[in-house]
């Protein structure tokens, strides 16, 4: 009955073990990819905002964006936090 409970603790911690590699790792490594992405942001690519507001970068400063949106291309001022994704074309 002893064995019992311990294959019960060993099963519980491997499953809390793939739970770890199955949901949090990918997380880990999308939030690394944009923070690369946004360090390597220029003039003319194109982004998606958190509100989904796509649009050309104009210009980059250190915690900002100037994103130029279709159709009438107006100039909007976003902060790097805000972009979503950075589209490739």
């Amino acid at each position: 009955m002893e064995n019992y409970y311990i294959y019960q603790l060993v099963s519980l911690i491997l499953l809390l073990l793939v739970a770890i590699f199955a949901i949090l790792i990918p997380g880990i490594r999308s939030r690394r990819r944009l923070k690369e992405d946004l360090m390597a942001l220029s003039s003319g690519s194109k982004v998606c905002t958190r509100n989904g507001l796509l649009g050309y970068v104009e210009s980059v400063s250190d915690d900002a964006v100037i994103l130029s949106v279709e159709p009438s291309g107006i100039r909007l001022e976003v902060a790097k936090w805000g972009i979503r994704e950075v589209l490739k074309e």
